[in-house]
């Protein structure tokens, strides 16, 4: 069994330190370092505009100040990851207040990509309507409906319209699964993947935790779903979605690969996030006079803090403890180096 070396969390540590903005650094002092998640809550806040939804940068991939459908669900995800997430919750009030009022959405769902985003940086996949790759026709309500579906099912009442709104969407996607290659957008980019499954996910989950289904439909959606999923995408991104939907932890095998992957170095690197943080990309036409940020210093370290987390549910982490009651873990190296 192979476990996280000290100093591999402690680079990682000073790499965070370093580069990560206050909303991550105080999410990995909520995991490693008997944080307040109050600290993570009130780095969300700046993000965050007058109508309850978020923008401003939050989504590291798109400098829209206002505020997404996207960007909005990834805030009230950051609050679940601190068990901040009761409906009680003042930001989750503003959050509901937005979703239940905001005009980006179509009888489908939610837009990933919004109009105003193609006024500012932001990767080719958050141009409106669709990332130059995808077909013209594609639908842009993938990639968020499914997350926010379950938001607002789990929120709202049913007496409400946001809910019965959801559940005229939910009728719409189930059905999207017979005609799946159609409405795919499996590209063999892992990322691009792993964001449209875990949507799919996010739906099923949904429909199976709410009993909107009976139980022997949703197993038949399960398996129709993972199906497709083997044919169509990468096998990273099938383990991944078929150990989600299992609901089984991770293998000793899965657990072995982070390990080395993080004790490789080429994760947390800081020469590699320089180089990244001073990308440039197109826009459609292939305009290169529009340059920006291209997030992936952030995303890395988003990944890697992941990846630490998972790793000290197992006891992964050399020479550390299960002391800390916010993740179950604790190292020393969180509180050295």
């Amino acid at each position: 069994m192979k476990q996280l070396p000290l100093t591999v969390f402690a680079q990682i540590r000073k790499c965070v330190y370093r580069h990560a903005r206050q909303v991550e650094a105080a999410w990995w002092r909520y995991l490693f370092e008997h944080g307040n998640p109050e600290e993570v809550v009130t780095a969300l806040r700046v993000y965050q505009n007058e109508d309850g939804g978020f923008g401003n940068g939050l989504e590291p991939d798109c400098a829209n100040p206002g505020s997404t459908p996207a960007a909005t669900f990834l805030a009230y995800s950051r609050l679940r990851a601190v068990g901040r997430d009761e409906k009680e919750e003042p930001m989750v009030q503003e959050i509901m207040r937005y979703v239940e009022n905001t005009d980006h959405f179509t009888e489908h769902g939610w837009l990933w990509a919004i109009p105003s985003n193609n006024r500012y940086p932001c990767q080719p996949w958050y141009l409106y309507p669709n990332a130059p790759w995808f077909p013209k026709d594609w639908p842009p309500e993938n990639y968020v409906s499914g997350g926010l579906l379950s938001f607002i099912l789990r929120y709202f009442e049913p007496d409400r319209e946001i809910y019965r709104k959801a559940l005229r969407v939910l009728e719409y996607r189930l059905p999207l699964l017979e005609r799946f290659p159609e409405f795919c957008s499996f590209t063999g980019e892992w990322n691009q993947e792993s964001i449209e499954v875990n949507d799919w996910i996010d739906l099923l989950d949904t429909v199976e935790f709410f009993r909107l289904r009976n139980p022997e439909e949703c197993s038949r959606l399960k398996r129709r779903f993972l199906a497709l999923v083997r044919e169509s995408a990468v096998e990273a991104v099938f383990v991944e979605a078929e150990r989600r939907l299992s609901k089984r932890g991770y293998t000793d095998a899965e657990l072995d690969a982070l390990v080395e992957e993080l004790s490789g170095g080429n994760v947390w690197n800081e020469g590699f996030l320089y180089y990244a943080a001073g990308g440039q990309f197109c826009d459609l036409e292939g305009d290169r006079s529009r340059p920006m940020h291209s997030g992936e210093l952030w995303w890395n370290l988003i990944g890697a803090i992941t990846k630490l987390q998972i790793l000290g549910e197992y006891n992964r982490l050399e020479e550390c403890a299960p002391l800390m009651k916010n993740a179950g873990v604790s190292c020393s190296a969180g509180r050295n180096g």
